[in-house]
């Protein structure tokens, strides 16, 4: 199943090319340019990642990321016009997994979304249960056998 993506965005071309870009790379995508609304979406959806713009025009994105990690482990990158060194240290500070400045390159955001959802769940694959056969020779890896 593929992975499901919240983009948080207020500009609509960004928003769009965000989400062609990530469905293009096999992933779902959810959409939306309200902070309000991510808060909900976070609230009532299954989503494995949340790109978030923090210069949101109702609820400031700051406040969205807070919300989304007391919610739980959802991976959150940032992508954001706020792109001081301060600005940056502040987003980690926050609970972000990544930041990621505007201009930005769509191809590295994909990227970037990739390898923050691997690491994710590597952590659930470290507990995985393996199962050795043959002395060895075959190992199944039940956590991830479906």
């Amino acid at each position: 199943m593929a992975a499901t993506v919240l983009v948080v965005e207020d500009e609509k071309e960004i928003r769009e090319l965000l989400r062609r870009y990530l469905e293009r790379a096999g992933y779902a995508v959810v959409t939306t340019a309200s902070g309000a609304e991510a808060v909900r979406l976070l609230g009532e959806r299954a989503v494995d990642l949340t790109l978030l713009d923090l210069g949101l025009p109702d609820v400031d994105g700051d406040e969205v990321l807070r919300e989304a990690r007391e919610r739980g482990a959802v991976p959150v990158v940032v992508l954001t016009a706020r792109s001081t060194v301060e600005d940056r240290i502040h987003g980690l500070r926050l609970g972000a997994d990544d930041y990621v400045a505007k201009p930005f390159s769509p191809t590295e955001v994909v990227l970037r979304v990739g390898a923050v959802l691997q690491r994710a769940r590597g952590t659930a694959a470290d507990a995985a249960q393996v199962s050795s056969y043959g002395g060895g020779r075959l190992r199944i890896d039940e956590t991830r056998h479906w």
